[in-house]
């Protein structure tokens, strides 16, 4: 298992779903917990007010995905193209969200307090409209649109 934040294991799975069609599907009544899920199409869906306990995406597309309010305080996103994404109101403070393609994507009231967000497109981003202190930064970002 890939190590997470802070050297923790990421948590054993019990289960797995691959290869599924879920485009359009209503889970709105679903939990699922200790999941891997594997090339799943999720594209276009909504998730208002999840939360996403130790969720751990390396990799896929989950643009046009609708995230507003999510809690994204424990997961982990990398190399994850989420363009055009709704995240309005997301908590990402302490996150990981490495290498994320956020072209486009709706950021209005998103707490990026002490998130890592290297690697990450932010030019949708507008800084009066975020939080970023103590947001992690690569040297190669638009590091005055930070100057909060």
């Amino acid at each position: 298992m890939a190590d997470r934040k802070h050297g923790a294991a990421a948590p054993a799975t019990t289960s797995t779903i691959t290869g599924a069609d879920w485009d359009g599907r209503d889970i709105s009544e679903e939990k699922h917990e200790s999941v891997l899920f594997v090339d799943l199409d999720f594209l276009g869906s909504m998730f208002d007010r999840c939360t996403f306990d130790t969720t751990q995406v390396v990799g896929g597309n989950w643009s046009h995905v609708g995230l507003p309010g999510v809690d994204l305080r424990s997961a982990t996103f990398s190399g994850v193209r989420m363009r055009e994404a709704d995240l309005t109101g997301a908590r990402c403070q302490g996150s990981s969200l490495r290498d994320v393609d956020l072209t486009g994507a709706w950021l209005h009231r998103v707490d990026f307090t002490d998130c890592d967000l290297r690697g990450c497109d932010l030019s949708a981003l507008v800084p009066d409209e975020v939080e970023l202190r103590g947001a992690i930064v690569t040297y190669n970002q638009p590091t005055d649109k930070f100057s909060r």
